[in-house]
């Protein structure tokens, strides 16, 4: 094993990825789920190791940025 797991974090990180899935594919998304996926991304961010809190990170981002083209919550 290169790196040690994040804390358990993968899980949750396996499950932020299955919303994000069904946000694109089976849900209407609208701003209030991408605040909640971000309040998600926000905690898994403090919980992850230095190798991957750049791609959460990014991911949040990424987020926020389509839930502001969405419109106010």
């Amino acid at each position: 094993m290169e790196t040690p797991p994040d804390r358990g974090a993968e899980e949750r990180l396996d499950e932020v990825a299955a919303l994000l899935w069904a946000m694109e594919h089976e849900h209407v998304t609208d701003p209030g789920a991408c605040c909640r996926v971000c309040e998600k991304l926000r905690s898994l961010e403090r919980e992850v190791g230095d190798h991957r809190r750049s791609d959460v990170e990014r991911a949040r981002r990424s987020v926020e940025s389509y839930g502001e083209r969405l419109g106010p919550v």
